[in-house]
């Protein structure tokens, strides 16, 4: 059935359409698609979900296309990055100033 019909029987029946929000928020929720809220930016006991869609959004064909032809250049250069613990401990080192944790990103290649 196309996303347009069933999009008109939810419109139609609105506990449907609630269950299926309940749902989505569920999955989204057990999926960590979560974020902090303005309102508590420093507490974990309050968050808000992601902003996300119920149904698919239409994407045009050429900009779909061009993701794809990008995607294999991209993911060779992350593979690249990710074996380089010189260039990542350079590029990340300024992190250090901003994440407090015990031990720092930049130590994290040299643990392996």
């Amino acid at each position: 059935m196309a996303t347009e019909a069933i999009i008109q029987q939810l419109i139609k029946n609105p506990e449907r359409l609630k269950d299926l929000v309940d749902k989505a928020k569920d999955v989204a929720l057990q999926s960590g698609m979560v974020i902090r809220t303005k309102e508590r930016p420093n507490s974990s006991e309050v968050v808000t979900y992601y902003p996300f869609s119920l149904f698919p959004t239409p994407v045009p064909k050429a900009a779909f296309l061009q993701a794809l032809a990008v995607q294999t250049h991209f993911n060779t250069l992350v593979d690249k990055i990710s074996q380089d613990p010189d260039f990542l401990e350079e590029a990340l080192a300024h992190l250090c100033l901003w994440v407090r944790l015990p031990g720092t990103i930049t130590h994290i290649p040299h643990k392996s």
